[in-house]
């Protein structure tokens, strides 16, 4: 005898038919010639798992051991597929599967057949549950999962997916869950999404519309127009990044504050590229032969504030104290006997002035204030030449142009500035001037 190929086993799932597979389980047994009920009720028992296993042991015990009564159950629950040609458009099974759940409905209650208001989702339920019962090809697992699948986002958040593991929810469970779901906290948690997704599509158009209307950039550079007698604004670099300070600067300043100004100690460092001080430059601006006011001056860019002030002290500490001479002129300079009315006019010597004096009155004179030591260059401001009152004398003989013997009371330093005295032009260089 040739043995029967075995019948695979049966779950009950969507794309298993149960009709189809009991005619497999016949075939099965009239292959295997077996009669016995025990037999054929003990293997077809072998073959359900999952949910159609479940579903068996809810038989009585007659039914699950007598094949008659077994076969006759289970077409019940499997009917026969009813033949394309005999039904309309669209089986009871595809109205099922197209049902969908309006979510624009779910707001706002609708008038029913007989007018009542009504709200969607208890119309949803009642049409799920007509089919659900006409439908005998699938499982009551199988018919919840359809519908479980095809339902909104937010209804699948709020009822329960599943009734144990691995195990899809039963429709009469879903149907129950559907029913106690608060209609107006899902109504208003739907215009709340509703007005969301408005403000977001309202500001994505605003954006774009901005792009579409917004100029399009300058391919050329901007040049700013020139204005040549226009003064310059002096706040147009106020926005500019100051300039790094050269590193001996900034060393200079860390070490002694950048508020302090320097001294002969101190060396502040100077510009390159400019002559040693105290050599004659300008201090203002460094250059060589010329003072403040001269144009040339002003025309050259200023050295920094400290630069200037440490320059003019090297200026000043270079002078070399000319010894002090005590000569005719001093001698009236320093009592007081210069007349201020003269305006720096010096008169000629006490032999052609209108009041001469004598040797003794000039040498016994008291100053009514105390006499000031002065150079040369500071009391005489011009060319002047002259011979002592007592040139008459052949022994005291005295002029500061000759090497004769002098007066001893009078004695003057042989030097080159004594042969004439000239007034110094002040250049503020490294005589120690302002400049």
């Amino acid at each position: 005898m040739m043995m029967s190929t075995k019948v695979p086993p049966f779950s009950g799932t969507m794309n298993e038919n149960g009709y189809e597979w009991l005619k497999d389980i016949e075939s099965f047994f009239m292959e295997a010639q077996w009669t016995d009920n025990t037999r054929q009720c003990k293997y077809f028992c072998l073959c359900l798992c999952g949910d159609t296993d479940c579903h068996f042991n809810s038989f009585d015990n007659a039914t699950q051991q007598t094949w008659t009564l077994l076969r006759a159950q289970w077409i019940k629950a499997y009917p026969p597929p009813i033949p394309e040609e005999t039904t309309s458009e669209m089986t009871e099974l595809n109205l099922f599967k197209a049902l969908r759940l309006d979510i624009s409905k779910i707001t706002e209650p609708i008038p029913d057949k007989d007018g009542s208001l009504t709200w969607e989702m208890i119309r949803f339920v009642r049409t799920l549950r007509y089919y659900g019962d006409r439908i005998l090809s699938m499982s009551d697992e199988s018919k919840g999962a359809e519908a479980y699948s095809h339902l909104p986002t937010i209804i699948q958040d709020k009822v329960t997916a599943h009734s144990g593991p691995s195990l899809n929810p039963k429709l009469s469970s879903l149907c129950t869950d559907l029913l106690k779901l608060n209609h107006h906290d899902i109504a208003n948690h739907i215009k709340e999404q509703a007005k969301e997704k408005n403000e977001l599509q309202n500001q994505l158009t605003s954006i774009q519309s901005s792009i579409n209307h917004s100029s399009r950039p300058i391919t050329t550079a901007y040049i700013p127009p020139t204005y040549p007698h226009t003064p310059p604004n002096p706040h147009a670099y106020n926005f500019q990044p100051t300039p790094t300070m050269p590193p001996p600067i900034r060393a200079w300043d860390n070490r002694y504050g950048r508020t302090t100004y320097p001294t002969i100690d101190t060396k502040y460092p100077l510009t390159p590229g400019l002559p040693t001080p105290s050599s004659n430059e300008c201090w203002r601006c460094g250059k060589v032969d010329h003072n403040r006011n001269d144009p040339e001056c002003s025309q050259n860019p200023a050295l920094p504030i400290k630069e200037q002030a440490y320059c003019h002290l090297i200026a000043l500490s270079s002078q070399i104290p000319r010894p002090l001479t005590h000569n005719y002129t001093t001698n009236l300079v320093e009592p007081g006997l210069f007349p201020h009315q003269y305006n720096h006019q010096y008169p000629i010597n006490p032999i052609h002035s209108h009041n001469p004096c004598s040797f003794d009155q000039y040498y016994n004179y008291s100053p009514p204030h105390p006499t000031t030591l002065l150079y040369h260059h500071e009391v005489i401001l011009q060319y002047h030449d002259y011979n002592p009152h007592y040139a008459h004398d052949p022994y005291y003989t005295y002029d500061i142009q000759h090497s004769e013997p002098e007066h001893p009371v009078y004695s003057t330093t042989r030097n080159a500035i004594n042969r004439s005295y000239i007034v110094v032009v002040d250049l503020g260089n490294g005589t120690g001037g302002d400049a």
